[in-house]
């Protein structure tokens, strides 16, 4: 803990020294125990109509020279994830992993994939009540180990969000953020809004509106505002283009004047939208859980792993940035470089 917040845990190494495969098995086990629970969390394979995983068990992560790889993955001795692929003996894997338990099932030759810890009950609580999320790199060809309809959902997936008790509210990789964002923020826009009614001589009155409401889901709405004020570097707000502006319904107005600042999202650099994406993912993911937890941001608890994100080209801008947005919406504690970054949000009570 740093300051009262968890401090993040920044993965640096080499090109083709792991970092991709120790995350992809971290992000993995996230599936994994979703999928015990959820029924939507794991895709689908149309041809064996059972799960496919998103992880797949495949030798050609393995280096040259080497006969195996595995991973072993421990969430404060609650939760433990183990793959295995290639040629190793479970006397092997136990001395080099430090595993101590029992595989009944294990095949020197075959590959496996176990995780254990939490019940069912446990594991619905951490997914509906904390932010668990992975933003993947922007790859140009898809990972060997990543599950064929888990790479097509990247440009193909518009999610809808279930309403049923065994669905994951949240897909755990986030794909598709502007349309995603975008949607969710004009909702937000529209619950900070309020009925008006004309008088008789003329003016305005409130009209059909709960105060209250109002009240707290303006104050959401300032807390994504806040954090595009940060980017921007001036105090800013959502402005709606009418419905006749295709493709750019919002637009960016300076507070002070009203002028505008951004016709539209697409007037942003990429850096300044992947920026807000990865902040407005965080918030509408936990909002999605609980609607409170927008108008309260301090309150957000979870897991968010990055990976190669292009938030900036400078790692100081990025870091002077991400530390403004951390001060004033008081999401989590993080700085990163253009490596992998596992942020740890909240400070209160353990996840796992």
């Amino acid at each position: 803990m740093d300051d009262g917040k968890p401090k993040p845990l920044i993965i640096v190494g080499e090109n083709g020294s792991g970092k991709s495969t120790m995350i992809s098995n971290i992000v993995d086990s996230l599936y994994e125990l979703a999928g015990r629970v959820f029924s939507n969390a794991l895709h689908h394979d149309k041809e064996s109509y059972n799960y496919s995983y998103y992880k797949v068990i495949s030798s050609n992560e393995i280096k040259v020279g080497e006969r195996y790889l595995f991973s072993r993955v421990i969430f404060d001795n609650r939760v433990e994830y183990l793959f295995k692929t290639g040629d190793c003996s479970f006397e092997q894997f136990k001395n080099e992993s430090g595993y101590d338990g029992d595989i009944t099932n294990w095949d020197t030759n075959t590959g496996i994939k176990e995780i254990y810890g939490l019940d069912n009950e446990e594991i619905k609580e951490v997914f509906s009540e904390y932010v668990i999320c992975y933003f993947g790199p922007e790859r140009y060809e898809k990972p060997s180990w990543l599950g064929d309809t888990y790479y097509d959902d990247l440009s193909t997936h518009l999610y809808v969000e279930p309403k049923f008790n065994n669905k994951l509210k949240n897909p755990i990789m986030a794909y598709n953020l502007g349309k995603g964002n975008f949607r969710w923020l004009l909702d937000v826009i529209a619950d900070s809004r309020t009925d008006i009614g004309i008088e008789k001589n003329n003016t305005l009155k409130t009209v059909h509106t709960n105060i209250q409401e109002l009240i707290a889901m303006s104050s959401a709405r300032r807390n994504i505002e806040k954090v595009m004020s940060i980017i921007l570097n001036e105090e800013v707000y959502f402005g709606l283009n009418l419905r006749v502006h295709e493709g750019a319904r919002f637009n960016i107005k300076r507070v002070k004047d009203d002028s505008i600042i951004a016709l539209s999202m697409d007037s942003l650099s990429t850096g300044q939208l992947a920026l807000f994406n990865i902040f407005t993912t965080i918030i509408r993911y936990a909002d999605n859980n609980d609607i409170n937890k927008s108008v309260y941001p301090e309150s957000i608890m979870g897991i968010v792993i990055i990976d190669e994100s292009a938030i900036t080209s400078s790692f100081n801008t990025s870091k002077r940035y991400i530390t403004k947005i951390d001060e004033s919406v008081s999401i989590c504690s993080i700085y990163r470089n253009n490596t992998f970054t596992i942020i740890f949000i909240g400070t209160g009570g353990d996840i796992w």
